[in-house]
């Protein structure tokens, strides 16, 4: 996968991008692409969503950073933070395959945090891991 298919495949979606973040945004995909933190998940009709995330042990260094800035993640945390999703839906059936293709690479995780954009502020939403041992 390399970065301008990922920003064709967000674009597609319904990302727009000023001319001027372009190489930032190509930057910071290609980043997270070689650091493997890019998730594509396909329905009936192709792409679906796009996820770039991270994992971590502090999830509020990632929350705080600009959109497009890269930031190195810590595999042995217990947190995954959803960065960015770009999505048609977001759905049980979509959150269940990201869910297993995570859990699988990284079997250590608690929790999952990330910040559902409003009009009024972002609204955080966290989720606990149930793990029966």
């Amino acid at each position: 996968m390399k970065a301008i298919e990922v920003m064709r495949m967000m674009g597609e979606i319904g990302v727009r991008y000023r001319y001027s973040d372009v190489s930032g945004i190509m930057d910071y995909v290609t980043k997270m692409i070689e650091n493997e933190r890019v998730v594509a998940i396909n329905g009936e009709k192709g792409i679906h969503a796009v996820l770039f995330f991270a994992i971590c042990h502090d999830w509020h260094l990632f929350y705080e950073k600009g959109s497009w800035i890269y930031l190195a993640h810590d595999p042995q945390g217990e947190t995954i933070y959803l960065e960015s999703l770009v999505s048609k839906g977001w759905d049980k059936e979509v959150r269940a395959k990201f869910e297993d293709i995570i859990t699988h690479k990284y079997p250590n995780l608690k929790e999952a945090v990330w910040h559902r954009w409003a009009k009024d502020g972002d609204r955080q939403v966290k989720i606990q891991r149930r793990l029966y041992v």
